[in-house]
């Protein structure tokens, strides 16, 4: 099994000359394939510039267990049970700068939940208005690359976004930047 370990690029320095160190519960925090790195910068560590690791077998002395987060990529990130691992059995992959548009993970990951790509492209690029579990939750489905709602559902979402309105319920819809919720047909809008 490959291991990784990426980081803020700023540590790189200081994990070339003493290694990584573990947390303070002594883990260390790792992935098995490079295709999910840029996701873990951006959307975990959230750093602009990262650097990645690969990490020796013959450096880990712990357990290596699955790391329990509640992300689609779980099954590529690990924990290492150990306090340290020694720069010798570490090979810098490289550094690399973040990217915000989609990755190929971010277009498989949509595809798997039934976004065609010119959707998966707007979420990232800001012309999509709409988190996609917000609208599974307006009971939304994709027609010819449209997130559409069907008539009964829109009058229920309008609804609560006038209860919502008046402080009868929790506000349902958002208005920040691209995550609003339009009612209908929901496209590819500025």
């Amino acid at each position: 099994m490959k291991l990784f370990h990426l980081t803020p690029i700023a540590n790189k320095a200081s994990i070339q000359a003493e290694g990584i160190r573990g947390s303070e519960q002594g883990k260390i925090f790792v992935f098995t394939d490079m295709i999910v790195a840029n996701t873990i910068a951006r959307d975990q560590v959230f750093t602009p510039q990262f650097s990645v690791f690969r990490i020796n077998p013959k450096g880990v002395r712990g357990k290596i267990i699955p790391d329990r987060v509640a992300e689609i990529a779980a099954r590529w990130h690990r924990v290492i049970r150990q306090a340290k691992i020694l720069p010798h059995y570490l090979t810098l992959v490289s550094d690399f700068v973040t990217q915000r548009g989609p990755t190929e993970w971010d277009y498989a990951k949509h595809k798997s939940l039934g976004l065609p790509d010119n959707l998966i492209k707007a979420m990232f690029d800001g012309t999509l208005v709409a988190k996609f579990d917000e609208l599974i939750r307006l009971n939304c489905r994709i027609e010819d690359g449209h997130i559409v709602q069907d008539e009964s559902d829109i009058m229920k979402t309008a609804n609560r976004a006038d209860a919502a309105k008046k402080g009868d319920m929790p506000h349902v819809l958002e208005s920040r930047g691209r995550h609003d919720i339009r009612m209908a047909r929901i496209g590819m809008t500025h």
